[in-house]
């Protein structure tokens, strides 16, 4: 299998943290080819250090988002056709806290087109972008290209989220490719979580509608309209073995979901160094 990654990095700082380099190292073990691509002014030294795990550094205006980013590298691969997969993602998850090539081994077995760590049902269904694996089906289509081609500038995170994060998945369905998720967002899903469901949503009564019956999807995406990346942070990891963690959710806690107990769910269930994850937060929340 030849896959090419492009990995989408910013920092406040224009450092490249540990815990990205931890991701790089991971990545190397299921791609032949990583291009960085950095909205930061990094220094000499990284760029060296860079220079020995990727076979390409970019550097660029910090305007645009990740799929600027991303567009970027995609445009820097003449070769680009040669690969059998692409997978596009960017810094703002810690981890892998479980093995990418079992992960990869597992969504090789499903039958998709391109697929994601999770998907949500926020605006429209789509894989969310942090992490999204395109086959070679999809990287030689014209629907892909002509994506790409129209990815622009945009000002604000909302209209990449809708415009491209959204529109992306939405595009290759229309097109006829068929998408998947490593921890999906299905029925079963807010079936098992249950009550957990119901403490993290603090929707009670909608929860219940699930214990009873099945939902339809057009219920399923009232549901849906929280990021599960943020509500299930804790079931995603315990118990879909999600290799992921949105940095936004210990940075910022934008929704108020209990957190209390990271540190202790990820040490007990993987073999991932925490302190990496509290170094960077100490230092982004201006700690010592």
């Amino acid at each position: 299998m030849k896959r090419l990654s492009i990995v989408a990095h910013y920092d406040k700082d224009d450092l490249i943290d540990e815990y990205v380099w931890y991701l790089l190292n991971r990545l190397k073990e299921v791609c032949s080819a990583i291009v960085f691509v950095t909205a930061s002014q990094i220094s000499p030294n990284d760029i060296l250090r860079l220079e020995e795990t990727c076979s390409k550094v970019i550097i660029r205006q910090n305007i645009g988002y990740d799929f600027a980013s991303w567009k970027s590298g995609i445009q820097a691969i003449a070769n680009i056709a040669d690969f059998d997969e692409l997978v596009v993602c960017n810094d703002s998850v810690y981890g892998p806290f479980y093995p990418l090539p079992d992960i990869f081994n597992i969504m090789s077995q499903k039958d998709c087109d391109f697929w994601a760590m999770t998907d949500s049902y926020e605006i429209a269904y789509h894989l969310q972008s942090y992490f999204l694996v395109f086959k070679k089906r999809v990287i030689d289509s014209t629907a892909f290209k002509a994506f790409w081609g129209s990815v622009q500038i945009e000002e604000t995170k909302a209209e990449v989220i809708k415009k491209y994060e959204v529109g992306l998945t939405q595009h290759l369905l229309a097109a006829g490719f068929r998408a998947c998720a490593y921890a999906p967002y299905s029925f079963s899903q807010i079936e098992v979580l249950g009550a957990k469901a119901s403490r993290a949503l603090r929707q009670p009564r909608l929860v219940l509608k699930t214990l009873n019956r099945r939902l339809r999807r057009e219920e399923l995406a009232d549901l849906a309209r929280a990021n599960p990346t943020h509500y299930f942070w804790r079931e995603l990891i315990t118990e879909h073995k999600m290799p992921f963690m949105k940095v936004e959710l210990l940075r910022d806690n934008p929704l108020g979901i209990d957190i209390s107990d990271w540190e202790e769910v990820v040490s007990n269930n993987c073999k991932y160094d925490v302190n990496l994850i509290k170094r960077h937060l100490a230092r982004i929340k201006g700690t010592s």
